[in-house]
């Protein structure tokens, strides 16, 4: 028998064969790619500007060093650019998913996309100003510490933003945070599973819709197996 979280993962997968859920794939592909490009320049064009004030001496090194940096900061920021995209799409993609897998449960509380941006938005920039201060640890220390790092402070951070989002179309706020805050585990391993996925090349363009899929199913199963309540912990894996 396939484990739960498996086979949310799998279901997240399989839905890349809806042409309307691939175009969402895309699209919010194309507009992570071109915001982690900006992301990136940016951090570049700062060590240059820093070279043309007068530090001639130190040009080579900017150089080399602005590249390792670039790169750095193009695996490391990806996640606050992912969830600063999820707002933008959650309604298709959970459109598409609900069709697929939940047709039972009828139309869903419409979340307006600005509020949704909003808050994807707020976090993003909190998870974009604390993995910039981590920058430097992230650029120091090996493999596979800075990426131990970097996924259990980012699937912290995603996992509460992507199941509260989700969460918000069938449930109250006030039961969304409860349902979240009764098993934060399981959503902490989820957000990590995420940030896990934003680290590999191509795939990790599609991991905003990916994710908020794989949030989605994560939440119907707990929503499922609590329905006379949210109190405990899940033993859901």
């Amino acid at each position: 028998m396939t484990p739960p979280v498996l086979d949310d993962a799998l279901k997240a997968f399989v839905q890349l064969s809806d042409w309307r859920f691939l175009r969402v794939v895309l699209g919010s592909g194309a507009l992570a790619a071109t915001l982690l490009v900006g992301l990136v320049v940016g951090v570049v064009g700062g060590l240059i500007s820093l070279a043309a004030i007068g530090l001639g001496g130190f040009v080579p090194f900017l150089g080399w060093a602005g590249g390792l940096l670039a790169l750095t900061a193009g695996v490391f920021l990806f996640p606050s650019v992912a969830v600063a995209i999820q707002g933008i799409f959650l309604e298709s993609v959970a459109g598409s998913v609900e069709r697929r897998h939940y047709p039972e449960l009828g139309t869903a509380r419409s979340l307006p996309w600005r509020e949704a941006l909003a808050g994807s938005l707020g976090l993003a920039g909190a998870m974009l100003g604390l993995n910039l201060l981590l920058l430097p640890f992230y650029w120091l220390a090996p493999p596979p510490f800075n990426f131990a790092v970097s996924w259990s402070i980012n699937g912290y951070l995603i996992g509460r933003e992507y199941f509260e989002t989700v969460a918000l179309r069938r449930l109250e706020p006030a039961e969304a945070r409860a349902l979240r805050r009764a098993h934060r585990g399981l959503v902490w391993r989820a957000g990590i599973a995420v940030a896990a996925l934003l680290s590999v090349p191509l795939l990790h363009l599609a991991a905003p819709a990916l994710g908020t899929a794989f949030m989605l199913h994560r939440f119907e199963r707990l929503r499922r197996s609590n329905r006379v309540g949210v109190q405990g912990n899940s033993m859901l894996p």
